[in-house]
């Protein structure tokens, strides 16, 4: 009785080959999928405490009495090609010039006249001061992106008109004591604050805070730089694997396949908007560009014109050897005899 072939069990144990490829593709998937956890973790970490963060001047109303404008400066936005940040100003009144309070906005009872570094805002007497929206313009150069840094400077100062009680109603002009408070962490960013009181002098007890600088020491946040690294990395990757492949059809003279080919001339296209995908980029041209962006795309470019050269010259090979005629037979179909003392003639056409 003749026994059923049986399928070896081996048949169904992967090669060692396999195996290896298997476990290297897991291996760097699970270590990119936890860099990109631990990247977010530390994000979160890091934002934690961010809207509560504040900078503030000397306090300037110790005494009732004295009169005073207090300015809150919150950094909504960054805009670095263009070099500023846009800025939400809210106010509040103390001692003589407060003439009432409406809800959460404060009524002026003098003129009040203050610039913050390019801008000047004023509020006539009676008055309600609502926020206000400014910019103030930042100093740096984003071409070191991801590592670039920037400052922005609030100079603030003011006056306000002071209107006697007197019959004579006279108004002096008179410096205004400012109380600056610095906030606000854009996405993206870190920023640190340092206000200054630029009109102080050796005692307390003169300080004038009529003057007040504010300086905001910005870089790109942790998270910003983790995934600019890591786009780069693989950008840089893809070059490497692309000129691997093309080095390797040359010594192994092999033919590359045409679906090959089509996807190295989609990276070329496709890696300016992988580059582009960088969070918060600079436009194209920063350092980021010139270390891997141009190369990268240089190295593509010279593998798709070596792949199709490449196959050029194995299109050729292979129609030559379909024209080469069999021996013994012209091109033209007709059949040559040789004849024993070395002539040949022909005898048939085919």
């Amino acid at each position: 009785m003749k026994l059923p072939n049986l399928i070896h069990i081996s048949s169904f144990i992967p090669r060692p080959r396999l195996i290896r490829v298997f476990l290297s593709i897991s291996i760097s998937a699970v270590l990119v999928i936890v860099s990109l956890i631990l990247v977010g973790v530390n994000a979160h970490a890091s934002a934690k405490g961010r809207a509560n963060y504040f900078v503030s001047s000397a306090a300037v109303y110790d005494n009732a009495t004295v009169d005073y404008l207090d300015i809150t400066a919150f950094v909504n936005s960054i805009d670095v090609p263009n070099q500023f940040m846009k800025v939400t100003y809210m106010f509040q009144l103390g001692g003589d010039l407060l003439g009432r309070a409406k809800g959460i906005f404060h009524q002026t009872k003098y003129d009040l006249n203050f610039a913050s570094t390019t801008q000047k805002f004023s509020f006539p007497s009676g008055s309600l001061l609502i926020p206000q929206t400014g910019t103030i313009l930042i100093d740096g150069d984003f071409n070191q992106y991801p590592f670039d840094s920037f400052a922005g400077y609030f100079l603030v100062q003011g006056t306000y008109n002071y209107k006697s009680s007197s019959s004579s109603g006279n108004e002096t002009l008179l410096p205004l004591p400012i109380r600056l408070t610095l906030s606000g962490i854009p996405n993206g960013f870190n920023v640190e604050y340092v206000v200054l009181d630029t009109t102080t002098t050796e005692t307390q007890e003169q300080q004038q805070h009529t003057e007040v600088l504010g300086l905001a020491n910005i870089s790109r946040s942790d998270s910003v730089k983790s995934f600019a690294m890591l786009i780069t990395i693989t950008m840089w990757a893809l070059g490497v694997a692309s000129a691997v492949y093309t080095a390797s059809i040359y010594l192994f003279d092999k033919r590359p396949e045409p679906p090959t080919v089509g996807f190295h001339v989609a990276l070329l296209f496709a890696l300016p908007s992988m580059r582009n995908s960088m969070p918060v980029a600079p436009p194209i041209g920063s350092l980021v560009d010139q270390m891997c962006l141009v190369w990268v795309m240089m190295v593509l470019a010279i593998c798709v014109l070596l792949q199709f050269v490449k196959q050029t010259k194995r299109d050729e090979e292979v129609g030559n050897s379909q024209n080469v005629s069999p021996p013994g037979q012209s091109c033209a179909g007709s059949v040559a005899f040789i004849s024993p003392n070395n002539t040949s003639f022909l005898t048939a056409m085919s």
